[in-house]
């Protein structure tokens, strides 16, 4: 399992600054990708930074913007940490092609990203009953009505303490990126502790004809997805979740260690409210697909 902090192999060409635009940090691939960028540089080159001074006055908020000066077409702009912590984080990428209607699209996506941070309700569940309410309340859905689903359970039944909505989202929006992939194999969905690890892994069987591991080589593959991966790292670096990714030629795969979002404490962040599971599935679903999908498979 690939750590999700590495500012390596698995990243896109990611600049980190200051919020007067200043760089503090550049990746192996900014490096090179992004040359002659330096740290003490600005960013003003790429992104406008009355709009990074805009974004900024908020926590938690990601967008997309096209870039200026250089090869990319798109560039995510997150903005991390709090007060005087905070910095500004770009992650470059390619795109098959950069219309308004796409960017439309991308920007609805991020634009409920701090909703679904801000939803810090934890409570009691299995994970084997929450995989199960999440499939069936998207089976009750008639986008996936259809859809085959194959969920081995973990032996592991005790009640866990966990960020529900958080999970359900990691959930939903891998089980849709994937089925984006492959939508006639069965997506198989397992929950195990490995070593004191509770680990998801959200799989299909396809025939890729490639074998790779990264998000990084991940997104080139599967670019029509790359700002759905963005929304569903970025949750996992907020709650402490490791992630891996992984192409066989016959197989992808990808796992996720939640084992930091338990609460090994028993107690709650916030009012044990739950949510109607039926109803925040279907908001999850409308959030990760764009609408031509939904029209391609009403």
């Amino acid at each position: 399992m690939r750590r999700k902090g590495n500012m390596g192999r698995q990243e896109p060409p990611t600049i980190v600054a200051d919020l007067n635009g200043n760089v503090i940090y550049l990746n192996n691939r900014a490096k090179t990708d992004l040359y002659p960028i330096k740290i003490g540089n600005s960013i003003s080159k790429y992104v406008d930074l009355n709009y990074i001074r805009k974004l900024s006055v908020f926590d938690n908020r990601i967008d997309v913007v096209v870039p200026t000066g250089c090869k990319f077409e798109k560039v995510v702009v997150k903005i991390v940490g709090s007060g005087a912590t905070k910095t500004v984080e770009l992650c470059f990428f390619h795109s098959t092609g950069v219309g308004d209607d796409e960017i439309t699209e991308d920007k609805k996506l991020f634009s409920a990203y701090a909703e679904i941070i801000g939803k810090g309700v934890t409570g009691s569940v299995k994970l084997n009953d929450l995989v199960l309410k999440v499939i069936d309340a998207m089976q009750e859905d008639l986008r996936f009505a259809y859809r085959k689903f194959e969920f081995e359970k973990s032996e592991v039944e005790t009640d866990l303490y966990v960020n529900f909505n958080h999970l359900s989202t990691l959930i939903v929006g891998m089980i849709i990126a994937l089925n984006e992939i492959e939508y006639r194999n069965p997506i198989k969905i397992s929950v195990d502790k490995i070593l004191g690890n509770f680990v998801f892994s959200i799989s299909v069987s396809t025939n890729t004809f490639q074998n790779t591991r990264g998000l990084h080589e991940f997104m080139e593959l599967y670019p029509k997805i790359a700002m759905r991966l963005m929304f569903l790292t970025s949750l996992c670096d907020a709650d402490g979740i490791d992630y891996d990714f992984l192409i066989r030629p016959n197989e992808i795969k990808t796992s996720f260690v939640i084992t930091e979002m338990i609460n090994k404490t028993g107690k709650f962040s916030a009012a044990s409210f739950v949510q109607d599971q039926k109803a925040f599935v279907s908001y999850v679903m409308d959030i990760f697909m764009p609408n031509t999908l939904k029209a391609e498979q009403e």
